[in-house]
């Protein structure tokens, strides 16, 4: 089977601290595909997580040493500030020599391809990513205080080093700090706690340099078994019940008419004012992911994104400030990032 005849999901990569990036055609879905000489001289593992959704983001197959790669326990390797599993590369956790994989089935050795069924992807952990992040932005800051824009600009900047688009993205990071902030209205904030810092870095890892990360899984078509399944569902229930335009997407009416409607158990009238214009700034940072595309609409990447922040509005307290009013949830913090 020649390279990129058939689309295929990598499941594979090279020897712990060093990994095999696959082009496109690699990433889409059914089996991997990995060339024999590259097999020869690294072998090949079952990759910790399928990034389905990096299509298009990774260059064409080469090895690539990763230097001071240290493997955690959501299942893939930095590479100093970079995240190789936002940006479609996946890494090992144990060598298979190249007999185990033509013993199993796993390779052909005539053609020098693997091709097999992909297993499903392994469970990213956001409460350990949002651990990290929050503890490497307080290296150089008092413990646990709060974060200011600056610092998390850099923070997630220092992420995308070599990555395309850096200055849309820097953009997009400002816009996203705004809705990390407008999560707390009418409370004016000019810095971000634990849980609006969590879920404004977990957004970060979304925008789009070629094609989005999905770290949570939330698009994909083949989903981890997890704890996160029940978010999933809920906010594929969402994309499914929120009104489309002709182009399938979802519009700024659409989408603060839809979580309105849902919360509107959680909001006093004295606050809508302030929850709709949250949902307002959500919805344009979700946009801002696609930058430099000016887009004015959703599809299903963003809005589901979008639709995890938007649960996120801390109801009680602006319920609390307008009204005086104690009937609110709590936070929801759906993924756990803060306990």
């Amino acid at each position: 089977m020649p390279m990129g005849s058939k689309p295929a999901r990598v499941i594979s990569s090279g020897a712990v601290g060093q990994c095999i990036v696959m082009g496109p055609s690699a990433i889409t879905s059914g089996t991997v595909v990995t060339p024999s000489r590259v097999l020869s001289s690294l072998g090949v593992v079952a990759a910790p997580r399928v990034m389905a959704a990096a299509s298009g983001v990774v260059p064409a197959t080469r090895p690539v040493v990763v230097s001071g790669a240290g493997l955690p326990t959501a299942g893939y390797v930095r590479n100093g500030p970079k995240d190789l599993l936002a940006m479609g590369q996946v890494v090992s956790t144990r060598t298979v020599s190249v007999e185990e994989l033509i013993a199993t089935g796993r390779m052909d050795p005539g053609s020098g391809f693997v091709a097999n069924p992909v297993a499903a992807p392994a469970a990213f952990d956001p409460a350990a990513e949002v651990a990290a992040a929050w503890a490497t932005v307080h290296q150089n800051m008092e413990a646990n205080a709060r974060v200011p824009r600056e610092v998390f600009v850099e923070y997630c900047m220092s992420r995308a080093q070599g990555l395309p688009k850096l200055g849309e993205y820097e953009a997009y990071l400002n816009t996203l700090f705004d809705t990390a902030t407008a999560l707390m209205l009418p409370a004016e904030k000019t810095d971000l706690g634990k849980h609006c810092f969590g879920y404004a870095s977990l957004l970060a890892n979304e925008f789009y340099f070629d094609q989005p990360a999905d770290m949570l899984s939330l698009k994909a078509e083949s989903k981890p078994k997890d704890k996160l399944e029940g978010v999933r569902a809920n906010m594929d229930a969402d994309w499914a019940a929120v009104d489309k335009d002709a182009e399938g997407r979802v519009s700024i009416d659409a989408f603060v008419n839809h979580f309105l409607n849902k919360h509107a158990a959680q909001v006093v009238p004295e606050s809508q004012q302030n929850y709709e214009t949250f949902l307002i700034q959500n919805f344009n940072s979700a946009l801002a992911m696609m930058l430099p595309d000016q887009k004015t609409n959703l599809g299903g990447h963003c809005f589901r994104y979008a639709a995890v922040m938007a649960g996120e509005f801390y109801f009680d307290a602006a319920n609390q400030a307008n009204a005086g009013c104690g009937c609110s949830a709590p936070v929801a913090d759906i993924l756990g990032v803060t306990k």
